[in-house]
This record gives structure tokens, sequence and C-alpha cells, in this order.
């Protein structure tokens, strides 16, 4: 998969965006969004949106704006 410049950035501030196709990369971009990333990839007994998930998910979405 050949990744735009913020999709770039994206996984390298959160690898586990790192994935083999595009599809799961916009499944893994809905949970980002969420803030449910890290908990859906890895279970925990307690799933509650992680803010700083949240955070870098609208970064992106900044970076990727101002990038055209």
């Amino acid at each position: 998969m050949k990744l735009k410049p913020a999709e770039y950035w994206l996984v390298g501030a959160i690898p586990l965006m790192a994935c083999g196709n595009r599809e799961e990369f916009k499944q893994r971009l809905q949970w980002l969004s969420e803030g449910m990333l890290r908990n859906h990839l890895k279970p925990r007994d307690m799933a509650i949106p992680c803010p700083t998930e949240q955070s870098i998910y609208r970064e992106f979405k900044r970076l990727q704006t101002a990038r055209g």
C-alpha cells in the first residue's frame, strides 16, 4: 500500500496504523477517530476512548487538509 504524506506521518505516530491494504487502513482510521484503535487491536477488560488517539486523528486530518 502506497502511503500519502499525511498517512506516512500517521503510521510513524501510531505504529498500529501500519497494515497491508487500504480497506484495513480505513477501518483503523475510523477506530482511531473514535479513540478505540488500541482497544480493538489489543483488547482489554475496560474499553474506554483514548483522547490521545483522537488528538492524533485530528492532527492527521489537519495535515491532510493542509497538503490538499
